[in-house]
């Protein structure tokens, strides 16, 4: 293979991602990442529903679009779509602060209950990768995985998920 593997992929609407698509990236990330779990497909699922959830067309006709690029050693998926604005710097920076506060600091995600940042697609993201930033303008979200897959990366521990998200502003990683 010839590196970098640059894939691009179209749905419009999740039940059009999990019929066409979702098959097609289990198939990259069986060759690449070959996680028996499926973290990062997990993953994807998640931010594609995300993508379809919060579009500014409905379900069935949110426009998802999906970028993987395959190097030698690691893969990054771009999931977005036109999307609700929403506040990226204020949600990362809310993220960090609520995995660092005393009542979650020691916690897994799953066994926090609280507020709407509490939702588990942005945890269950964040688990499946070795980082995960979101572009302040776009709103897409990439995920980054080393390869072959290193089981060690898979914890729910809010401070270091906490640590893997990152915003995307005018091209540089904060």
């Amino acid at each position: 293979m010839i590196y970098p593997k640059r894939i691009k992929l179209k749905a419009r609407g999740y039940d059009d991602f999990i019929k066409k698509i979702l098959p097609k990236i289990d198939k990259i990330c069986d060759k690449t990442i070959n996680d028996p779990d499926g973290h990062l497909q997990i993953a994807v699922m998640e931010a594609a529903n995300n993508v379809a959830r919060y579009s500014t067309k409905s379900l069935e006709q949110a426009e998802i679009t999906i970028n993987i690029t395959v190097h030698m050693c690691d893969i990054s998926i771009r999931i977005n779509g036109d999307t609700k604005e929403w506040d990226v710097e204020r949600y990362v920076t809310e993220i960090k602060k609520l995995a660092y506060s005393l009542d979650c600091v020691d916690k897994n995600f799953g066994e926090f209950k609280g507020d709407s940042l509490s939702g588990r697609g942005i945890w269950l993201m964040l688990e499946a990768c070795e980082y995960l930033y979101i572009d302040s303008k776009t709103k897409a979200i990439t995920m980054a995985v080393s390869y072959p897959f290193n089981p060690k990366i898979i914890t729910q521990k809010m401070t270091i998920l906490a640590d893997r998200l990152h915003v995307l502003q005018n091209g540089v990683i904060k």
